[in-house]
C-alpha cells in the first residue's frame, strides 16, 4: 500500500521529508504536477534547512520526473554554493598544535578538503543545470 501525501500537507514536511518525497515519486514514476509544485514551493521556503544530500536528492527527483521548476533549481544552486563557501574555511582548532610538524601536516590536508568541497559544489551545480536542460528539452 502506498501512503500518499496531499499538496496541502506539504507545508508541514521537513527538508528531509520534502527531498524524500521527491525521490519516492521519481522512483515510482508518479508524476503529480500539483504535488511537485507544492514540494518545490515548500523547498524554496525552507531552502536553508537542506543539507547537501537533501539538495542533491531533491534535484534528482525533479529531474527524473522531468518537472521544470526554475525557482527551485536556482534556490538549490544558490544554497549549495553558499553552504560550501562558508564551510570551506576551516574552523579554528580547539587546541594549538603541539609541534610545527603537526601544524604543517594539518595545513597540507586543507587543500584536499577544499578540493572535495569544490568538486561536490561543481557536481551539484552541474546536476541543477542538467535538471533545467532536461526539463527544457522535454517541454520542446
Amino acid at each position: 500500500m502506498i501512503s500518499y501525501i496531499s499538496s496541502s500537507q506539504v507545508n508541514r514536511l521537513s527538508a528531509k521529508e520534502i527531498a524524500s518525497s521527491a525521490v519516492s515519486l521519481a522512483r515510482l514514476d508518479m508524476y503529480d504536477r500539483g504535488l511537485l509544485e507544492a514540494l518545490g514551493s515548500a523547498a524554496v521556503r525552507q531552502i536553508t534547512e537542506f543539507g547537501g544530500q537533501e539538495l542533491s536528492n531533491l534535484a534528482w527527483g525533479f529531474a527524473k520526473l522531468m518537472h521544470r521548476d526554475d525557482r527551485l533549481m536556482e534556490a538549490i544552486a544558490t544554497r549549495f554554493l553558499a553552504a560550501t563557501d562558508g564551510s570551506s574555511r576551516s574552523p579554528p582548532s580547539a587546541r594549538a598544535p603541539s609541534s610545527l610538524s603537526e601544524a604543517a601536516s594539518r595545513d597540507r590536508l586543507r587543500p584536499d578538503v577544499h578540493g572535495r568541497q569544490q568538486q561536490q559544489s561543481n557536481l551539484l551545480v552541474a546536476n541543477a543545470q542538467e535538471v533545467g536542460s532536461l526539463c527544457l528539452a522535454s517541454s520542446l
